[in-house]
């Protein structure tokens, strides 16, 4: 019987939220170890073992490896806010085997880079050079076609599924970590325009505070009017986002960048109705008719909605379902993961 390969993850601790759908799925055909942190020597014990080393997050660890004797295969995922942290300018990419992104606009940032801001990561110096590229010692750093390969996020649907008897309603939700990143001061003023069409609204607000601002300006922003008159709540953290978003209506994204923003992808499974900023990729992410770049276009997708007859709702929602399945299919993950891995 042949011996199954060592395959072990590295991530920070905790920052396993994308990554444990994966790990779990692979325990039947590899032999799998998790490393979340420890002494230098025991990091390079499990670095020595490994047939494949998975690095999730561009962080100092991959840095590291990349300078080093590669010991074995290494795969890094990046999700987004590492480029713009420049991690991949750091990266000696000839050390690692397959780069893993989560989208093509984080791959047209990370080959092209931004211009008058920072460079991409060439294939060849001449690019480097044009690009305005950082160096890795005396030599570009490279990163040929060959090794990135883009996996979207993938979405189990049996778990998140549209509540029976799940009804019409005005309720719509901001949810996730609230940080400059997601802009929920946008998603405030949007709130604001769509409850002066509709009074009848209500808005609930679901994360963790990331930024003391934040909480400040918050704690002041809704005791002025309107907000002193909506109809707002500030939910606690959830655990289980498919019972949330089971009597909600409506999922709002004002996010400066996304990679794929999940809470969007997990309410339009369980019937919610996105709207979302215009953010760099989004377009190539879900579909147009929902995405706003002004406020009164969040407002129009709103009226859209809310104009429908039931029977035309019912198949908007239905078709919102369908869209993430076909488009982000956790089956379909694991099948491109599964093909990248056993090409290694």
């Amino acid at each position: 019987m042949e011996q199954k390969k060592k395959l072990v993850f590295f991530y920070p601790p905790g920052q396993d939220t994308f990554l444990r759908p994966i790990i779990e799925a692979l325990k039947g055909e590899y032999n799998i170890e998790e490393f979340t942190g420890g002494d230098e020597q025991y990091f390079y014990k499990v670095l020595h073992s490994a047939d494949i080393c998975w690095f999730e997050w561009g962080n100092d660890l991959i840095k590291q490896v990349s300078t080093s004797p590669a010991y074995s295969k290494y795969v890094c995922r990046i999700h987004s806010y590492e480029i713009f942290d420049g991690i991949h300018h750091n990266v000696n990419w000839d050390k690692i085997s397959k780069l893993i992104l989560v989208n093509d606009s984080v791959k047209d940032i990370i080959r092209n880079g931004l211009p008058g801001a920072m460079g991409g990561v060439p294939e060849t110096s001449e690019e480097g050079e044009r690009l305005g590229a950082p160096k890795f010692g005396t030599s570009f750093l490279h990163l040929p076609e060959s090794k990135i390969k883009v996996i979207y996020h993938g979405l189990d649907d049996k778990k998140m599924q549209i509540k029976d008897g799940k009804g019409f309603g005005k309720k719509i939700v901001l949810a996730g970590y609230l940080n400059y990143k997601k802009a929920p001061e946008l998603a405030l003023q949007a709130m604001a325009a769509i409850y002066e069409y509709d009074p009848e609204f209500e808005f609930h607000i679901v994360g963790i505070h990331q930024d003391l601002r934040y909480v400040l300006y918050f704690q002041h922003i809704m005791k002025q009017s309107p907000f002193s008159r909506m109809k707002f709540f500030l939910d606690p953290w959830q655990k289980d986002m498919n019972a949330y978003y089971a009597d909600k209506d409506f999922v709002i994204s004002s996010s400066l960048f996304e990679s794929f923003h999940m809470s969007i992808a997990e309410g339009m499974l369980t019937g919610c109705v996105p709207i979302i900023h215009n953010w760099f990729g989004a377009q190539n992410l879900y579909p147009n008719q929902y995405i706003w770049t002004v406020i009164p276009e969040a407002v129009k997708i709103v009226q859209n909605y809310i104009n429908m007859s039931i029977e035309e709702k019912t198949a908007q929602r239905d078709a919102n379902r369908l869209f993430i399945q076909k488009m982000y299919s956790f089956d379909r993950e694991m099948k491109e993961i599964r093909e990248l891995l056993a090409s290694l």
